[in-house]
């Protein structure tokens, strides 16, 4: 699968957020606000880790080429304490950039479709009703102007979505840009956590 060396490129900036996000004070209320990582702590393999334990919780995030802005993936990730899992993944279609968001940069419109489990790790029982839900779903996002975060290569960005004609921010999101050096294609994503 083409999307193959794009999704090891996302997880490897979102991996990084994540490491962000657990840094964060409580106080902050997010994850870029406290830098606690030191240089020995970071890896810059950019490398799958086999044995690579997942923070528990729920996200999902997708990726568009923006030389073209046809091509996108989507992908649903879930982790429990235990270390079970379910990875589900899909495409995103139909995707225009109609310059609706004033207080974005770049937003995008896109449909999910073709999702299926690519990896379950003993927790794919509610994967029915995932796919039930972001099956067919029009998504509208955005990157702000404001930079959050740079980090190994990656811009991490303030997202928006739109929902019922209004934008906002997204607060537990981010967006960023990257090259996936392989293809030398541009990416632009989006990164949600929900639990």
């Amino acid at each position: 699968m083409r999307y193959f060396t794009t999704s090891l490129l996302l997880l490897s900036a979102c991996s990084s957020a994540e490491t962000k996000q657990d840094t964060a004070t409580e106080d902050s209320g997010v994850w870029w606000a406290e830098d606690t990582a030191s240089d020995s702590e970071t890896d810059d393999t950019n490398e799958p880790d086999e044995d690579e334990e997942f923070e528990p919780g729920t996200r999902y995030y997708g990726v568009v080429d923006v030389e073209t802005w046809s091509e996108g993936f989507f992908v649903h990730e879930f982790f429990d304490v235990s270390g079970n899992g379910c990875i589900i993944e899909g495409a995103m279609i139909n995707i225009s950039t109609p310059g609706t968001c004033s207080d974005c940069v770049i937003d995008m419109n896109a449909t999910i479709f073709g999702l299926e489990v690519v990896e379950d790790l003993g927790g794919c029982q509610d994967s029915a009703s995932v796919i039930q839900e972001f099956e067919g779903l029009e998504v509208a996002y955005g990157q702000g102007g404001e930079i959050l975060l740079e980090e190994d290569g990656y811009t991490f960005y303030a997202l928006f979505k739109e929902e019922q004609d209004s934008w906002s921010t997204v607060v537990n999101g981010f967006s960023l840009t990257g090259l996936d050096e392989e293809f030398g294609v541009s990416l632009w994503g989006f990164y949600i956590f929900t639990e």
